[in-house]
């Protein structure tokens, strides 16, 4: 029988898929063609010091897992890393586990027999993994624990090795959002699309499409390749409008803000989700159109200012 492991309720809060919005970027890069990168240095504006922006994958294969030296020196020379949320604070995964829990309904009692049947015995069947632990948590977060659960693999989360590299250099540790924050603004999505999503990832899952797009999506990380990642998740959230609203566009406009203010006084390295970064609503273009500078990192070369 299966548990749920630290990294897997961590990996509840940081999710990554985006669809493709095309933009024009005068004087800087084509939005609509992003250079292959996925670190970007932060500059302009009046910022006495440049920050920079990675785009993490939330858990890859050890396999696949590499950090250039040009990251490295970038996290070493900041002042602060900054993840999505705040990993360091106590009780982290108690609270992140607590959010994701409704309040007063379970599975069974927000939609039909049929359908909480079905999850329950999909859970049984591929996991091994009893449903009634989990039965309070919102559908949308049951669907992040499907890849999360899948045995044969051994993934290595990039927050987790920037946090330990962070802790080793003795650097600050904050979070451009909080759980709470991020719960609420996640958790606004209606119920039935939650649960409407939630059976589509498990058919995804059955019929191999979610495995055949996660390689595809490794293979364009692994070449730095936004505009790939881009092509290879249009439409993953056509049907979903409200979950992509609320996963990218309201998260990436809050998270604006806070970005702005943490770097306005010291360097920031930002490790956020790959997805968080390309398209009109990506953190690249939001960044560019509040005057800041942001251009593509040359993996063999590092600044010095």
């Amino acid at each position: 029988m299966r548990t749920i492991s630290t990294f897997s309720i961590t990996a509840l809060f940081l999710l990554t898929c985006i669809s493709l919005i095309p933009v024009q970027c005068t004087g800087q890069e084509d939005e609509a063609d992003l250079k292959d990168a996925v670190i970007w240095r932060i500059s302009g504006a009046d910022l006495d010091k440049s920050s920079f922006l990675f785009g993490t994958v939330h858990g890859i294969d050890s396999s696949d897992f590499s950090l250039h030296k040009t990251v490295i020196e970038q996290l070493k020379r900041s002042d602060m890393v900054v993840f999505e949320t705040d990993l360091t604070i106590p009780d982290y995964q108690q609270k992140a586990f607590q959010y994701a829990m409704m309040e007063e309904d379970s599975l069974d009692g927000i939609m039909t027999a049929e359908q909480f049947n079905m999850i329950r015995d999909f859970f049984m069947n591929e996991f091994k993994f009893p449903i009634a632990a989990v039965k309070r948590m919102k559908p949308f977060y049951v669907a992040s624990l499907i890849g999360a659960l899948k045995t044969g693999e051994k993934r290595i989360s990039y927050e987790q090795e920037f946090l330990r590299l962070a802790e080793e250099e003795n650097k600050s540790v904050s979070g451009i959002s909080t759980i709470e924050k991020e719960s609420d603004i996640l958790s606004s999505v209606n119920m039935d699309e939650q649960i409407s999503y939630l059976i589509h990832e498990i058919e995804n899952y059955r019929n191999g499409k979610s495995d055949s797009l996660r390689k595809e999506m490794i293979r364009a990380y692994l070449s730095a390749d936004l505009n790939m990642i881009n092509k290879i998740t249009t439409g993953s959230l056509s049907d979903y409008k409200s979950i992509y609203e609320q996963m990218f566009v309201i998260r990436n406009q809050s998270w604006l803000k806070e970005m702005e203010d943490l770097m306005s006084n010291q360097r920031c390295f930002f490790a956020v989700g790959v997805g968080h970064l390309p398209g009109d609503t990506g953190l690249i273009n939001l960044l560019r159109q509040q005057g800041y500078k942001v251009v593509p990192v040359n993996i063999d070369f590092w600044f010095h200012d």
